[in-house]
């Protein structure tokens, strides 16, 4: 809905900007709803200008992150159905979105492990795979991240100056 209305993603903004109010900081959200529409037209023009690339950059995230999945497992010597595999990496992506901890951390790991075993993985077994996908899929790209994020400070400095023109939302 956010990627087609604006009332969303107002609202969204205008609650954000609310709670900022709170802990003394709403001077730095003020115009926070109109850059969120600003963003949202930027990603949607991105998406539409290539959208090829964006369906395989969204499929290839996910399907390369099963298969890091399937790798672990086989590295270990586990042969376990795809198809159920599938279905605990699908859920274990769902609970990663609970946003209690960064990236899931605990309910992901809790999870998949539990979730390997009904899928016919031993419980040892899947407790050390689901650790070593872990830290493929979420510990391992975490330096890499600092890296991107150093060198595109360096690039492009602190992104701290604002344009001079003021957004007014349609």
């Amino acid at each position: 809905a956010a990627l087609w209305w604006d009332a969303p993603l107002l609202a969204v903004g205008r609650g954000a900007r609310a709670a900022a109010g709170w802990v003394g900081r709403r001077d730095r959200f003020e115009d926070l709803p109109a850059r969120l529409l600003v963003q949202r037209d930027g990603v949607r023009n991105a998406v539409a200008a290539h959208p090829i690339v964006a369906g395989l950059a969204a499929i290839g995230k996910w399907g390369f992150d099963y298969l890091a999945l399937l790798c672990v497992l086989k590295g270990l010597g586990i042969d376990a159905d795809p198809a159920l595999i599938l279905l605990a990496y699908a859920a274990a992506a769902l609970l990663a979105l609970i946003p209690l901890t960064p990236g899931g951390l605990g309910f992901v790991e809790a999870g998949l492990t539990g979730l390997l075993v009904l899928a016919g993985v031993g419980a040892g077994a899947a407790a050390a795979a689901t650790l070593a996908y872990r830290l493929v899929s979420y510990w391992l790209p975490l330096p890499a991240g600092l890296v991107g994020y150093g060198l595109g400070r360096h690039r492009y400095g602190s992104g701290t100056a604002a344009p001079d023109t003021k957004i007014v939302p349609s």
